[in-house]
């Protein structure tokens, strides 16, 4: 297709821009009451705002890295490999839009716009020097290029402002009616750089239709209970399987676009990558999302202490959602059961820890699903692991939760296999205290595994202790617990009024680059064995190496967004400077190659 073959001759400034910028968002303009009867909006769109602006943000990238002379690397290959984009507007967004062919058998036709200044001159550009090019009288405006050096023979037709081109073998695709470039794709262009977009609604329904039934078909008959699969388990496996194929159902059904795309910003050194999924209006889809962030987390005045990795997760689940933690819950001790007896203890009765389990049922059916997890620290040997987990309706769950230990302990352990069995007998139950809540600790064996021995040492522990609405974890040395016992006075306490909330996120990651260079440093790590270790060693500064991960709910859809500080702008640009650097001595190295070639060739041959 024409889009590989262009891709190929423009990716050393497009890939770039879209790997290091994509994100997302369906905002496509379809809906104008202006826009004429008869326009066939396609089915996907690859969109690039302009090749100046590309080019202006790529060159502030290469000034981040301090390697500006990569910008004139840049303009001469556009000057010289692409003779200067003739005839095209560079301030002006072009991109390419793929339809789904007439006909019974499938397949997409690739059309590529741009924006024209003079398309006698941009046809040239696109024959090149071997390329022939002649009009088709019976077609106003409209060229067939042959014989190019680059791709496919061609056919372009200028509509008012703007070029379309498509292979040759499909040149019946433009005459379809098309939509406007700018006027299509006029949002994405004021807000990203690069974008991609699905128009699922754009889809036809029959193949929406017969692609949802092929694949629910397939997952149901892989949800069937296998031979000699215990019931539960079996009833938990297809609860799960019967959620994922409901969401499915709902995105290709209700689904009205997927989009990505991206944005960076040269003046404060940023960008962020968005992805987006929007679901007509009214749809159960869009309900779903909007739904979603139904509660602030338990664990917000923690999640806002400054770490390493911070990631936490607060999602009101609909019903179907729940159904598979229900399940799991409410057969848990019958699962644990039958695997005892499996291994030979036959007289074991998990009443002691059925208490629990209706604790962890009552808050899956409630459906408030809410999980934090932090790594922090600030020197090796000596980080810290902390997370937990909210739970309702327990009246007493301290105590349920030191049964269950103790149950593992005393039961479980003596037929676990291998050397589990005799680590689960090391914990010590109820040790210590924090806030008045037990603390049960058991070693954890970190030998091997050189990442986690550097962050936690050689014979970390795991401390665990349920307060009355959650079940906290730490690993890590003696700093540990002291951060456990910390973080749940401070979750426990009365806020401060006068302190402002951060934004509710149903997700939310983020982390700091610079103390992962650390972290690697301290294994050992050379940091001139190779480029990508030494731009993160040199690129990630404190304050400004940031990567934050959210996901919240839209209007109509759900919005998942990665931002990175300065630090990660700077970065981005040495990698793309080390690569054009290994592309240009392999061409140096073929370059010098042909000239030896020659040079045997035109030597005077020795009789």
């Amino acid at each position: 297709m024409v889009m590989g073959h262009m891709m190929h001759r423009f990716g050393k400034w497009i890939a770039v821009w879209s790997l290091c910028f994509g994100g997302a968002l369906p905002l496509l303009a379809q809906d104008e009451q202006a826009e004429e009867a008869g326009i066939e909006y396609p089915l996907q769109v690859i969109h690039c705002s302009g090749v100046d602006r590309v080019q202006g943000k790529a060159d502030a990238l290469f000034a981040a890295a301090e390697r500006p002379e990569l910008s004139d690397v840049l303009q001469n290959f556009l000057d010289e490999t692409l003779r200067g984009m003739k005839g095209v507007d560079r301030t002006r967004p072009f991109g390419m839009m793929l339809y789904l062919k007439p006909g019974l058998t499938p397949g997409i036709a690739a059309v590529t716009y741009f924006p024209v200044e003079s398309l006698d001159e941009f046809v040239q550009f696109l024959a090149g020097k071997s390329g022939v090019s002649k009009s088709v009288s019976s077609k106003n405006d409209r060229y067939e290029i042959t014989d190019v050096d680059w791709g496919p023979d061609l056919v372009v037709q200028q509509i008012g402002d703007y070029a379309y081109m498509t292979a040759l073998d499909d040149a019946l695709e433009l005459d379809r009616k098309f939509p406007h470039p700018e006027r299509m794709v006029r949002k994405l262009t004021s807000r990203y750089d690069v974008a991609y977009s699905l128009l699922i609604k754009n889809v036809p329904i029959a193949t929406r239709t017969l692609f949802l039934e092929f694949f629910k078909n397939q997952a149901l008959a892989s949800l069937q209970q296998r031979d000699d699969e215990p019931e539960a388990p079996y009833r938990i496996r297809r609860a799960n399987g019967e959620a994922m194929i409901d969401l499915l159902d709902m995105v290709v059904r209700q689904g009205e676009d997927f989009t990505v795309g991206a944005f960076a910003d040269p003046d404060q050194q940023t960008g962020y990558v968005e992805l987006e999924l929007n679901g007509t209006k009214d749809s159960g889809l869009s309900k779903f999302f909007g739904e979603l962030a139904g509660r602030r987390s338990y664990f917000d005045a923690a999640v806002e202490q400054s770490a390493t990795l911070s990631v936490n997760t607060s999602v009101q689940l609909d019903e179907k959602r729940r159904a598979p933690f229900v399940e799991m819950f409410r057969l848990a001790t019958t699962i644990i059961e039958a695997e005892l007896t499996k291994r030979g203890e036959n007289a074991a009765s998990t009443a002691q820890i059925a208490p629990f389990f209706s604790s962890l049922l009552q808050s899956a059916q409630i459906g408030h699903l809410d999980l934090f997890l932090q790594i922090s620290g600030e020197e090796a040997l000596d980080y810290r692991m902390l997370g937990g987990a909210r739970i309702y309706g327990a009246e007493n769950l301290p105590e349920q939760f030191a049964e269950l230990l103790k149950f593992g302990k005393e039961t479980v352990s003596k037929t676990a296999p291998g050397a589990g069995g005799k680590h689960l007998q090391e914990f010590e139950l109820a040790q210590s205290t924090v806030a008045g809540f037990p603390v049960h600790v058991l070693p954890v064996p970190a030998e091997g595994d050189v990442l986690a021995m550097t962050m936690f040492g050689n014979a970390p522990q795991l401390y665990l202790c349920a307060t009355s609405e959650a079940i906290w974890f730490a690993v890590g040395q003696e700093s540990a617990l002291k951060q456990l016992e910390s973080s749940i006075k401070l979750v426990t306490s009365e806020p401060d009024p006068n302190q402002p909330k951060r934004p509710a996120f149903p997700f939310l990651l983020t982390t700091h680059a610079s103390q992962w260079v650390n972290v690697a440093m301290a294994t050992g790590v050379d940091p001139g064995e190779d480029a990508y270790t030494e731009s993160s060693l040199t690129a990630f500064e404190p304050d400004t190496d940031e990567f934050r991960l959210t996901a919240r709910p839209t209007e109509r859809g759900v919005r998942v967004r990665a931002e990175m500080q300065p630090s990660y702008f700077r970065w981005i640009g040495m990698l793309i400077g080390n690569t054009i650097d290994e592309g240009l001595s392999r061409e140096q190295q073929r370059e010098e190659r042909r000239q030896r070639r020659e040079q045997q060739k035109a030597a005077p041959t020795i009789k």
